[in-house]
This record gives C-alpha cells, structure tokens and sequence, in this order.
C-alpha cells in the first residue's frame, strides 16, 4: 500500500513562489556582481526554469511523477543552474566570462544558502529549523552581496591574497617588505631574463 500524502495548495504556491523569488534575485546578484546587463524578462525566465524544477521534485516527493532520484541528482542539480545561467545571460556572457558568472553564481549562492541555514537552526531546533527565518536570511545575504558587500568581499581576497610578505637582503642588510603581486608586470632583467620587481 502506498503512503497518503495531503497537498495543500496554497503552501505548494508559497513554496514555487519562494522559490522563484530565491532564484530570481540570485540570477539578478550574479549580473551584478559579474556586471552583466540583462533584461528583468530574462532573469524571470531563469528563475522559472528554477521554480519549474523544484515543482517537478515536490510532485516527485509526493510520488505524483516518477524519476524523483534523477530530479535530486547532484549532476541534475548542476544541470538546471547551467541552463538558468545560459538562459539569463547569454549571449552577453560568452566563453570565459560565462564561466565567472556561473562561478559567482555557486559562490553567492553557497554564501546565501550557508546564511540562511545557520538562521534556520539558530532561531530554532535541530529537529524543527524556522524554515521562514532561513528564507528571508538567505535573500538578505543575497542583496547584500549584490547592491554592498561584493566590493568588500573582493578587497578582502585582494589584500589576502595579492599581498605577500617579502625579504632583500644586499650584502648583510634585511629589509622586510610587503609585496604586491602584479599579474600585469612582465619586467625582466635583461641580462639574466629573471623577473624584476620594483621597490621605493
């Protein structure tokens, strides 16, 4: 015999609604983070290839439709983000740049989605998470790092990660440096063809 499940209607539309709203303001973050300009029609469609997958799941987990394995499959999962992120900004995103926005869009995503569950737990119970709660952190974590709090991120790495400490020494003096790593920088001895850096 096969387990009854009851589907409220108006729950099930919160939830797609939420879920649209989720990914829409996601997909609309990712352009500006990536500084693509797409049109609000186009993010609409990529989230409603979002919204229309988590759909088929919840009829999937109901056991309405078949395949609920495949719909939660991880390279499933993969494949619907791709299609949203080429149905939203392609072709103002080609090639390499397509791939940074994709890459913006895990890491927005994975920051917003890792906020909101902390929320979730935080304001509730391990048994029982205030799944509103971790909604609305979720989309604030996102705005905050479309409209704020990129550039702050993006410095953070910058200062990290571009600036390393150095040591010269000449003859038996040290000085002790911090160094900026230029990509751009493509001075180089003549003599010795060594890379060069330069200090004042």
């Amino acid at each position: 015999q096969m387990p009854g499940y009851v589907i409220y209607l108006d729950t099930l539309i919160i939830r797609l609604l939420t879920n649209f709203l989720f990914e829409f303001i996601l997909l609309w973050a990712t352009g500006q983070v990536a500084k693509i300009t797409t049109k609000l029609s186009r993010i609409a469609l990529g989230a409603g290839v979002g919204a229309l997958h988590y759909f088929l799941f919840l009829l999937a987990s109901y056991g309405l439709l078949p395949h609920y394995g495949l719909l939660r499959f991880f390279p499933t999962l993969i494949a619907i983000s791709i299609i949203m992120i080429f149905v939203t900004f392609y072709p103002h995103a080609k090639g390499k740049q397509l791939l940074r926005t994709a890459a913006y869009f895990y890491g927005i995503g994975f920051i917003s989605a890792g906020a909101g569950l902390a929320a979730g737990y935080l304001f509730g119970s391990s048994h029982n998470p205030q799944s509103v709660v971790a909604v609305l952190v979720s989309i604030s974590a996102i705005l905050i790092i479309g409209e704020l709090g990129w550039g702050i991120i993006q410095k953070r790495i910058y200062h990290h990660v571009y600036h390393v400490g150095i040591k010269i020494v000449v003859d038996q003096r040290c000085v002790n440096l911090t160094a900026l790593i230029d990509t751009g920088n493509k001075l180089k001895d003549p003599l010795t063809n060594q890379p060069v850096i330069i200090v004042e």
